[in-house]
Formats: C-alpha cells, structure tokens, sequence
C-alpha cells in the first residue's frame, strides 16, 4: 500500500512539473525563467546605439578609443564574457554607418525611426522585438559603456542563470549601476509602457525580487555624456596598459566618429 501511494505521489509531481512548464510560456511567446529549472537559460543582448549623442558633440558609438569603436568594444566584452547566445544592436542617428562598423561581427541589427525623439524606450522595445524567441533573457548594454568588463558581463547572466530572477543588477561600493540583465517574463510590462514612460517603472515593480550583484569594476557605474568624460577615460584607458590604446585625442576621434 505505502508503495502504491508513493507511485501516485510521484505521478502526481510529475504531473505538476508538466503544468508548470506549461505556464511558464508568457502571452509573448518566451519561457517564464521561473520554470526553467532543468535547462539552461538562454540569454541574449541588447545593444542600444540609436541615440544623438548630443551632450557630447560627437557620436559616441563611433568614437574610438584604443583602435576600436566602442560600439566594437561593447560587443566584444558581451562575446568574451562566453554567456551570451545573440546580439541585438538598435541603430538610428548615422545608421549606417553603424551597420558597418559591426559588419564583420555576429550580431543582429535593427532600426528605430523614431530615435529622434531622444526616448530610450522606444529603441529598448524594439530590441525586444529582434530577441530570438529562446531567449529567457537579454542584457541591456549601452553603447556609451566601452568600459564594463567581460567578466562582470558572465557574472551578472550566471547569477540570473542560476536565479531566473527578474532582474540582475551589479552594484559597485554600494551603488547600482549598468548593465543589467532582464528577464523576457518581463517584456508585456515593458512593451505596455506607454511612449512617455521609462524602463525605471517596470524595474521598480519587480526590484524587490531582483539579484543585487556585487562586482569589482567601477565601469558599471560610468557611461560617456560629456567629452571630459571621454578623455578621463581615454587616459585611464592609456594608463592602465591596454596593449591597443593608441593615445588618439578626443579631437581626433571626433573627427573619426564624424567620418572626416
């Protein structure tokens, strides 16, 4: 008898485990990470570069730095951190030319007409949109932020491999900073925003279930507006030995990014 009981026990379970992975598909078509237990999740990335780079009067993706682009060195670092499946870049401002610079590289593009707008969220929605529907979750990089090393990038889609939580966020003395990995069971709240709201409310929503990870790499909380900010990096750049740092001025890199 206790073995015919166990048996429908263990029948019962299975049972549950197949519902659940059932109801682990959202409206959108991605796999709730909740329910993903028994295979890795997939993550992919999300490069934002549609932007006008107005405060910095040069565009930033193109400018260069150590002989690359930065938008070269973003998606190299999402490469070597060996976590991330697929990359998506949204172009806009100078399209492209951006299409060329990452010719050569495995990544996916897609175009936001309404970049002008100045709205991130309507680049970040339609990123969305390009992710391959295997995707549990993407990292949300940004095209100002050459900087963030590729260990940190494995760290934070480890964490949400391991979690599935909602969102990954590293934190550097304290402070929260970027990238951060979200997951797709969130992309029906960030696809209903409406044009005027920002990604802030849906992170709000879900920080208290959020995986707050610690990292070594102040990186994560830099990003380039200002050509003072572009120099004191450069210099750092410079000083701290990369082999490819060519000492090239921020004159000359806006030069570069302007394509004279």
């Amino acid at each position: 008898m206790r073995e015919n009981m166990r048996l429908r026990c263990m029948k019962q379970d299975g049972a549950a485990l197949y519902q659940n992975a059932l109801n682990g598909f959202t409206a959108g078509g991605h796999i709730g990470t909740e329910h993903v237990n028994m295979v890795e999740r997939q993550v992919s990335a999300i490069v934002l570069a549609a932007g006008l780079s107005t405060r910095m009067g040069a565009f930033k993706p193109l400018l260069r730095l150590g002989g690359k682009l930065l938008i070269q060195l973003v998606i190299e670092a999402l490469e070597r951190s060996g976590e991330v499946s697929s990359v998506v870049v949204v172009t806009g401002h100078q399209r492209e030319l951006i299409e060329e610079a990452v010719s050569e590289m495995r990544v996916r593009t897609v175009f936001n007409a309404e970049y002008a707008k100045g709205e991130m969220l309507s680049s970040l929605q339609k990123g969305i949109g390009a992710l391959p529907v295997e995707a549990h979750g993407f990292v949300l990089a940004f095209a100002d932020q050459p900087a963030v090393e590729a260990e940190t990038v494995g760290t934070l889609v480890r964490r949400f491999k391991e979690t599935g939580a909602p969102l990954v966020i590293p934190e550097y003395l304290g402070k929260r900073g970027h990238p951060v990995v979200i997951s797709t069971a969130l992309v029906p709240a960030i696809r209903a925003l409406p044009p005027e709201g920002t990604l802030r409310t849906v992170v709000h929503e879900h920080l208290a279930r959020a995986e707050m990870v610690t990292v070594n790499d102040a990186s994560v909380l830099e990003d380039l507006d200002t050509p003072e900010d572009f120099i004191r990096l450069e210099k750092r750049w410079s000083v701290g030995g990369n082999d490819s740092a060519d000492g090239t001025t921020f004159k000359n890199t806006t030069m570069l990014a302007a394509g004279h």
